[in-house]
């Protein structure tokens, strides 16, 4: 099944293609020869995304292994017309196409904080293709570095995802990973708290919690329905809320490099605290998921100020 996705016109490839193959050793994302390779699991059941780009489109070849990998869905067929919606949505998540960055940069090239963006016009905020999926990002993620945090998922993926080519997997789903002990964790290298967080969510959801009917939304009820998670914390949170539900205007006070990438921005003397991370992160409001993407990607490749 072929998807051709419209993009606006300073749409950056580069950067979604960096951003998307920042783990080389990733089991369900391959950054190779100018193109992506995708394990996603739709609600259909996992599929193969192989992405090229051209002008002001994505191409993306949709294939799935139960129905012959490598032949693509073909729009026609049941199967691949019912997953077409689906398979969209993700991807377009995937790509941050459901938040414009330009009501952003406008406000920000009229005020002082121009240089920002500077460079990176066309930033958009990537998104997982569903909560759960976001979920497992955040709680491999808590407090260790971003490369364990890789590692925890990669090996989490490839023990209980589907395997749907040679190096390519998809992503486990919340039944897959509820039939888990904590000892099948605890052999990933998850600690004791991981394991018992990820088993208390995928358990959950597997009985029938639905993330997914969140969106939409109030965000504060959003916000109160995730803290009452256990295992979820503020950054957690607000870093799913943003990456999972697309919410354009939150912060992961606390991220370490958030904090850093403020400290070199506004030239302080020390990283700033919670308090201190949310007051200068006011003025990018409604739009301070974005903003926090602009900091993040300051850190990867300055422009000039």
């Amino acid at each position: 099944m072929k998807i051709e996705i419209e993009v606006p016109e300073n749409f950056r490839w580069d950067r979604l293609y960096r951003y998307w193959g920042r783990d080389p050793a990733s089991a369900s994302e391959k950054a190779e020869q100018g193109r992506l390779r995708l394990g996603i699991r739709l609600p259909e059941g996992p599929v193969v995304v192989e992405v090229d780009h051209g002008p002001g489109r994505l191409i993306c070849e949709v294939s799935d292994p139960d129905w012959g990998l490598g032949s693509g869905l073909r729009r026609g067929d049941d199967r691949g017309t019912s997953a077409f919606p689906s398979a969209l949505l993700a991807l377009r998540r995937m790509f941050g196409l459901e938040i414009d960055p330009q009501p952003f940069e406008r406000m920000i090239a009229a005020g002082p904080h121009a240089r920002l963006i500077a460079g990176r016009e066309g930033q958009t905020v990537p998104q997982v293709p569903n909560v759960w999926d976001g979920l497992v990002w955040v709680v491999a993620g808590q407090q260790i570095s971003l490369a364990v945090a890789f590692a925890l998922r990669r090996r989490l993926t490839q023990a209980v995802g589907a395997r749907l080519a040679e190096d390519l997997w998809a992503p486990p789903s919340p039944e897959q990973v509820a039939a888990l002990s904590p000892e099948d964790l605890y052999a990933l290298a998850f600690s004791r708290a991981k394991a018992k967080y990820i088993l208390g969510a995928a358990r959950a959801i597997a009985g029938g919690l639905d993330l997914e009917s969140w969106r939409g939304r109030d965000p504060a009820e959003i916000e109160a329905g995730l803290l009452a998670l256990h295992g979820l914390g503020p950054w957690s949170v607000n870093y799913l809320m943003m990456r999972a539900y697309g919410l354009p205007d939150r912060v992961p006070v606390g991220d370490a490099a958030l904090v850093k990438s403020l400290a070199e921005f506004f030239g302080l003397p020390a990283r700033p605290n919670p308090r201190e991370t949310r007051e200068l992160m006011a003025p990018f409001a409604p739009w301070r998921s974005l903003a926090t993407f602009h900091f993040w990607a300051r850190l990867e490749k300055k422009p000039a100020d």
